[in-house]
């Protein structure tokens, strides 16, 4: 009898731990799937954010150089004026680089090149200055006046430079030119 019994016991601990393992499978089976969705979901988040920061740094490097941008506005209002010719600044600086190239300019007419069918021109189109000089002086100095002109800030395209010259050593110049500014 007391063999019967071990083997009773045996059985009946096999099949209690049987019956544990069962019970523990149905239980934690449902909880293991949620674990696992939410270990992905935890992977997803992870990667989303990463994602995030980098579009975060190029937005923080788009708007580090939009600023470092916006501080050279002044400069290239200079080369292509915004919203009108800014003709005080344009004779000022044709002035100043005759006056350093030993030119004397005269006769100075703008005409503003829109065409009879362009009444209300497009916002932000570039419009063209047609301007017209007489410039007096060596052609050396005139030269001179030309490279300074090529190189000034100010976009500036020469159509036409008619040349006549006298007997003191000074030759006329009839110049025709064509700058821009945005509309």
């Amino acid at each position: 009898m007391g063999q019967t019994t071990f083997k009773s016991l045996m059985i009946s601990g096999a099949i209690l731990v049987i019956a544990c393992l069962g019970v523990g499978y149905f239980v934690t089976s449902p909880q293991w799937t949620k674990y696992s969705l939410g270990k992905d979901k935890l992977v997803g988040a992870q990667n989303d954010n990463q994602h995030y920061k980098q579009a975060l740094a190029s937005m923080q490097n788009f708007l580090d150089k939009y600023k470092n941008y916006a501080s050279q506005v002044p400069t290239v209002n200079l080369a292509l004026p915004a919203k009108s010719f800014d003709l005080p600044n344009f004779a000022s600086s044709m002035s100043n680089l005759a006056k350093a190239s030993g030119v004397v300019l005269s006769n100075f007419s703008i005409q503003d090149a829109i065409s009879p069918t362009q009444k209300n021109p497009v916002e932000n189109s570039i419009q063209t200055v047609l301007v017209s000089l007489s410039a007096v002086g060596t052609y050396p100095s005139f030269k001179d006046f030309i490279l300074r002109l090529e190189q000034h800030l100010r976009i500036v395209d020469i159509g036409h430079v008619s040349i006549r010259g006298d007997s003191t050593g000074q030759v006329q110049y009839q110049i025709n030119l064509q700058t821009y500014y945005q509309k």
